[in-house]
């Protein structure tokens, strides 16, 4: 990916966006976020600032998400906010070589056919620059009138977006966690989410594994930084062994991916810390979280309306969820994979 191929891409975008919302997609505005991705003289905060340019040029308003943001922040954005679009700037789980193009709609979804096919026949058709230059001068750029730096304010209300799903909740024996970004963007975050929260029910705050907690584009500590690989979870395990925690939970660079791994020790113990620590898969991660939502549900009342309550779950994940689902009266349904069906 280079500056090219991001100019082409948001003049793609902001056309098709034309056809379909007409002169209101100015007014609802597009949502620009990015992580710290950074190779050689490109960057991801350099594509930010190239999409907020040519946004800027054709009159869109911007929503800016500053200093390096949680993907889910995007989508939590749009639809906060009602914009007509948003983009991520980041290359997730990939390797360091890598960098991306996250696309969502108005719906906070990433796009679904038809929007996918016709944003990318309006790339094709929107190749050669609008203009000879794009002024991506970042003082220009943050003092344009149609620039907002929404960051503040997101990570307010999402907080306390957090804060009421976890309502109710206190914690009877605390435990120690350890906790990794993976050199990604969620050390501040994770920190900031567990401090409000603890201050509320108690949990605790977790520990954070300090060789990799800041954001580094090169990941020094990881071959592969995504933490459902075997052995990404390596250094956070040898820290959370010499530091008594019991639990580890990490997640990808772009964090809005979890891992999740408990302490069982051995009745023998073993040389090998790695042997006493449990990595949750995806599926059991997803039915534990889903048995909680599904349990926090029906504790509603006794009058609760299960015709109302629904589960969902991917064609790739484990069924386990669908048996509950079915146990407890509720609606069922299993759709690709992506988050956006």
């Amino acid at each position: 990916m280079n500056d090219l191929v991001v100019l082409q891409t948001i003049q793609g975008i902001i056309r098709y966006l034309d056809s379909v919302y007409g002169e209101a997609a100015k007014s609802m505005g597009v949502v620009v976020g990015y992580d710290h991705r950074e190779s050689g003289s490109l960057s991801s905060v350099s594509f930010a600032r190239m999409t907020a340019a040519v946004l800027l040029h054709e009159n869109y308003k911007v929503y800016a998400l500053e200093g390096f943001v949680p993907t889910p922040f995007v989508p939590y954005s749009v639809t906060h906010l009602r914009a007509a679009a948003g983009i991520m700037i980041t290359a997730s789980h990939n390797p360091k070589e890598d960098n991306g193009y996250k696309v969502y709609w108005s719906n906070g979804s990433q796009i679904i056919p038809p929007h996918d096919q016709h944003i990318a026949t309006s790339i094709e058709n929107n190749l050669a620059p609008w203009i000879p230059r794009y002024n991506v001068d970042e003082s220009d750029i943050f003092s344009h009138p149609l620039f907002d730096d929404v960051t503040a304010t997101i990570a307010a209300s999402y907080l306390q977006s957090l804060k009421k799903v976890l309502s109710g909740i206190t914690v009877r024996d605390p435990v120690r966690i350890a906790y990794t970004a993976m050199h990604g963007v969620g050390g501040k975050w994770i920190a900031r989410a567990f401090t409000e929260i603890s201050a509320i029910n108690r949990i605790p705050e977790p520990l954070p594994v300090l060789s990799q907690i800041e954001p580094d584009p090169t990941f020094p500590t990881v071959k592969f930084p995504n933490p459902e690989e075997k052995g990404a979870l390596n250094e956070a395990i040898k820290f959370a062994t010499n530091n008594r925690c019991t639990v580890i939970i990490a997640n990808d660079p772009d964090a809005d991916r979890m891992a999740v791994a408990e302490f069982i020790p051995d009745a023998q113990p073993s040389e090998n810390p790695l042997s006493q620590w449990k990595v949750f898969s995806g599926n059991e991660i997803g039915v534990i979280l889903g048995h909680y939502q599904i349990t926090k549900y029906l504790s509603t009342g006794a009058t609760v309306d299960r015709s109302r309550g629904a589960v969902v779950s991917t064609v790739v994940s484990s069924r386990m969820l669908q048996a509950i689902a079915e146990k407890e009266r509720l609606h069922y349904s299993a759709t690709l994979t992506g988050f956006k069906w």
